[in-house]
């Protein structure tokens, strides 16, 4: 999980060090997306009621939804998503 500033690390320092170890992470939001390096899988925990901005690097994030308005929401997202249930 890389949220925040990074446990104290920082949270592009928390990123980089986790890619020398893992594929996927986790982060809170969909704003903490950014910075992470392009290897790392994102999965968003905290569902949104708005599709990440546009991210230049892939894979595309997994993103959470936790209700039909976050599916309404996301109709025009062509990425996956977990269900909260």
């Amino acid at each position: 999980m890389i949220k925040g500033n990074g446990y104290g690390l920082g949270r592009h320092t928390l990123a980089r060090l986790a890619a020398e170890f893992c594929d996927t992470v986790a982060v809170g939001t969909i704003h903490e997306l950014d910075g992470l390096p392009n290897e790392l899988q994102p999965v968003v925990l905290t569902p949104t009621l708005a599709p990440p901005a546009v991210r230049s690097c892939s894979p595309e994030p997994i993103l959470t939804v936790g209700n039909s308005a976050h599916i309404d929401a996301l109709s025009a997202w062509q990425g996956r998503v977990l269900v909260k249930l």
